[in-house]
């Protein structure tokens, strides 16, 4: 290695670790998927805080549920593998017969199938991934 070289790697490797160590604003925030698919897919039906007041609810057949009351509605326990069901929507609940609730199973995998060009990237994964992320959105949502 060429002494330019190694001076360039030296600095490279500080400015990771500083970078990697501060705290300060400058450092980003961690990424939310569910909330990202939440906000960019989920509240214009549900609303943006989740209480079933989207600006798409009131074209609704049936009332959008609020988001918030799942786990009050529960006896006080989140119904984590319901709502993860009724998200991927592809075991055939009720919910997705009606115009409007999208399976987001099949798309979340058709997406990560066209964008997956690596051979280890499992589309079908990537999908269930995306579903818990969401998932636990909801969650913390009933949590506030």
């Amino acid at each position: 290695m060429c002494p330019t070289s190694f001076v360039r790697l030296v600095m490279v490797l500080a400015a990771t670790a500083v970078a990697a160590t501060s705290h300060g604003q400058d450092t980003p925030p961690p990424t939310d998927e569910g909330r990202h698919d939440f906000e960019s897919s989920c509240a214009v039906c549900h609303g943006v805080d989740g209480k079933g007041d989207g600006p798409y609810a009131r074209s609704q057949e049936l009332k959008t549920p609020d988001l918030t009351l799942l786990a009050a509605r529960n006896g006080g326990v989140f119904p984590y593998r319901r709502v993860a069901e009724i998200i991927d929507g592809r075991r055939g609940t009720i919910i997705h017969g009606i115009p409007g609730m999208p399976i987001w199973g099949d798309r979340y995998k058709a997406i990560a199938a066209a964008e997956c060009l690596d051979a280890h990237c499992d589309p079908e994964s990537v999908a269930r991934a995306r579903v818990r992320a969401l998932t636990e959105y909801i969650r913390r949502l009933n949590a506030n």
